[in-house]
C-alpha cells in the first residue's frame, strides 16, 4: 500500500466513528478498524470512501504512516 494514512481509528461505534469523521473533515487521513465488519463498512460508504476501512489489525497497522497514530474507542467489559 502506497497511501499511507495519518491516523489509525479501531471501533466503529458512536464515539469511533464521529472522531474519524472529525478527524476527516480536518484533512487528516483515517484508516478504521471495527471487529463487526459491516460498521467498518457502513462507516467507509457515509464517507464516501474518504475513510480507509481495513479487514484486520495488522492490516491497519500495515496502512499507517510512521510514527504510528492509533486510537481506541472500544467498549469496556
Amino acid at each position: 500500500m502506497t497511501d499511507k494514512k495519518q491516523f489509525g481509528m479501531i471501533g466503529m461505534a458512536v464515539m469511533g466513528r464521529n472522531l474519524a469523521f472529525n478527524l476527516l473533515d480536518h484533512g487528516v487521513s483515517v484508516a478504521a478498524y471495527n471487529l463487526e465488519p459491516e460498521m467498518t463498512q457502513s462507516a467507509v460508504a457515509e464517507t464516501g470512501g474518504k475513510l480507509l476501512g481495513t479487514k484486520s489489525l495488522q492490516e491497519l497497522v500495515g496502512s499507517l504512516q510512521r510514527p504510528r497514530k492509533i486510537m481506541m474507542m472500544i467498549k469496556a467489559g
